[in-house]
């Protein structure tokens, strides 16, 4: 019994973490497209199935001012520092999910 309630509660964080994410990436979908399946401003590559890691990195890496691919950095940085290390996360686990068409 004890191992089922771990389990739902584990599944209902993730979905809440899922719906944050989802929520979160509405400000990205502006360029990115709904479903991260466009290029921003018709340069940057397509995101949408991206690993987590990776996306969560380079999020990092313009909230640093540390990366500015193909000249977005102060953009891209502008929105990355909006986002705690959680947000960051909860969009980049959103962004892997998604299935460019």
């Amino acid at each position: 019994m004890k191992r089922g309630f771990v389990l739902v509660a584990t599944i209902g964080v993730f979905t809440f973490a899922v719906a944050d994410g989802e929520k979160l990436f509405k400000k990205c979908a502006i360029c990115h497209g709904q479903n991260g399946e466009k290029q921003s401003l018709g340069v940057s590559e397509i995101i949408a199935g991206w690993k987590a890691e990776e996306v969560k990195k380079i999020l990092h890496e313009y909230k640093d001012r540390t990366r500015d691919t193909y000249g977005f950095g102060a953009m891209m940085g502008g929105q990355a520092t909006k986002l705690s290390d959680e947000q960051m996360q909860q969009v980049s686990e959103y962004v892997e999910k998604l299935k460019a068409e």
